[in-house]
């Protein structure tokens, strides 16, 4: 440990690593936290798209017969 002090009256923060302006900055309060990334759709979206392509494909179904009987 270069930086070691055995002076207990010396400043604390002088060596601490954690006084880095980087590690300060990162972990700053008022930086505004970002919200849970999830690049994975949710399972209540994806069945909701799935139930919406159930739909259309009902329609044009519907639509075809509706046809096929004319």
């Amino acid at each position: 440990m270069s930086g070691f002090d055995s002076n207990p009256f010396a400043d604390p923060t002088a060596d601490n690593p954690f006084n880095d302006p980087a590690v300060t900055q990162a972990t700053n309060p008022s930086v505004e936290p970002v919200s849970q990334y999830n690049p994975i759709p949710q399972p209540n979206a994806m069945a909701a798209a799935a139930q919406a392509n159930l739909l259309r494909q009902q329609e044009e179904l519907e639509r075809k017969d509706a046809e096929l009987d004319r």
